[in-house]
């Protein structure tokens, strides 16, 4: 059976993808086994198909192609550790702020939970740079808070606990005293801090021979304090300390009458008192 080449060129194309019916494939093969100028079409139809789907040549940059994938593998892991470790640093800062790390001082004195939240502050002593001592009347309770700082935290320091029941009778009161030692500088800090109840006290002496002190009294409490920088050896022996056997004070009137004087009392155990003048 005759057919028109235009109709036979238009079946080629489905007829080299094998997708034209088995009746239209016996008459397309028919014609080609007549017709010259449609096998010579059909030719050019299989050339341009296999040009069009040929697969593209190997590329010479394979090492490259691993070369990214490694990087991308190192990038993936890069990201799993960054996240790993921010985790962790999380967990950490979490579980050290649930113990009383803060990273304010003030707020780290008020979560060792050991003063009342309405104890009002009396004095702020800093003792270089990674130690302050905060002095609290806590409801008639004087307390000493004392926070030591630790990169990146600020921490309740429970080594130097000091409780004074604060007695409204007395005109004048030794409320804190001690030394503390810092192993970094070779400093000792001596302290001792007085409540001053008495409105007639006007300036106050305190120390030991040759090393007094003497302030003006204009707050409720007076801190007397001193940095003995390089005077601490590292071990038991505190060269400067200020024992309480060598303390000395007088409190004054403003016309320099004395009114008080440090006493030492032994009655079962040694206690330093201020004595009115009669």
């Amino acid at each position: 059976m005759k057919y028109d080449c235009d109709l036979i060129k238009d079946l080629l194309p489905l007829y080299h993808d094998k997708a034209t019916s088995d009746y239209s494939s016996k008459i397309v093969d028919e014609h080609l086994n007549e017709c010259d100028e449609c096998c010579r079409y059909y030719d050019e139809v299989k050339k341009a198909t296999d040009i069009q789907f040929k697969s593209p040549p190997k590329s010479d940059n394979a090492g490259g192609y691993l070369s990214l994938a490694k990087r991308i593998r190192r990038a993936k892991w890069y990201w799993r550790l960054c996240i790993g470790l921010l985790l962790g640093c999380m967990i950490s800062v979490s579980l050290m702020y649930a113990d009383g790390n803060r990273f304010d001082p003030i707020s780290a004195a008020h979560a060792g939970n050991v003063i009342d939240k309405n104890a009002r502050l009396l004095a702020t002593v800093p003792m270089g740079k990674e130690r302050i001592l905060y002095i609290y009347d806590d409801d008639g309770l004087y307390r000493d808070i004392d926070v030591i700082y630790h990169f990146p935290f600020w921490t309740y320091s429970y080594k130097w606990p000091n409780r004074t029941i604060a007695d409204p009778n007395s005109g004048v009161q030794l409320i804190t005293r001690g030394g503390y030692a810092n192993s970094i500088n070779k400093s000792l800090y001596i302290l001792f801090a007085v409540a001053v109840n008495d409105a007639r006290v006007a300036y106050m002496e305190l120390g030991k021979e040759g090393k007094m002190q003497r302030q003006n009294v204009d707050s409720p409490i007076s801190v007397f304090f001193w940095d003995e920088t390089g005077k601490w050896d590292g071990t038991g022996t505190w060269n400067g300390m200020i024992k309480d056997s060598e303390l000395r004070g007088t409190a004054y009137a403003s016309d320099g009458t004395v009114l008080y004087n440090l006493a030492h009392e032994t009655n079962g155990q040694d206690t330093i008192k201020w004595i009115p003048v009669d």
